[in-house]
């Protein structure tokens, strides 16, 4: 009749996560950076499920050194209040590691990013984790070609047939 209700901490490593809806057919290399251990946990895990190879750092200095070992399509990155600025992370791994080919801030407030061409996105907290999938899962297409790839066959036809 009076019992209280007591909060367990569950580790999520102990459940049988399985993935989740279709696979996604693009399978992007992630760097998160996130120091919240939780937040850092369960990220990994709702991309890993969606078939995103995700390497989880702690720290700046561990994800430098994460970028120096692969190459990322994209760097998730988490500017939680007493993180370096976006301009100070940006600039180290340009310096110090590999600078992936998209960054994705996450932030609980509007980021000033001028002058930071690598920044794709800005989430802001609390963000729904369907934003999140969207913005990691786009696929880059090639940049458009400035030829047509039409005109240079039918010369070729054309240059056949009067042979």
């Amino acid at each position: 009749m009076g019992r209280a209700r007591v909060a367990v901490p569950v580790d999520a490593a102990h459940f049988d996560c399985k993935p989740q809806g279709t696979p996604m057919t693009y399978q992007p290399n992630v760097l998160l950076f996130d120091q919240d251990p939780v937040l850092r946990r369960a990220t990994a895990l709702l991309l890993g499920n969606r078939g995103a190879l995700v390497s989880p750092a702690a720290t700046l200095e561990e994800a430098i050194s994460l970028s120096r070992e692969r190459v990322y399509d994209v760097a998730l990155i988490d500017l939680a209040p007493g993180t370096k600025g976006a301009r100070e992370i940006l600039g180290r791994l340009r310096r110090e590691g590999a600078l992936p080919r998209r960054i994705v801030f996450c932030a609980e407030e509007p980021v000033s990013c001028d002058g930071a061409d690598d920044v794709s996105e800005v989430l802001l907290k609390p963000y729904a984790f369907g934003r999140l999938l969207s913005t990691i899962f786009v696929e880059q297409s090639p940049r458009p070609s400035t030829r047509s790839g039409v005109f240079p066959r039918l010369r070729l036809v054309r240059g056949g047939l009067a042979s």
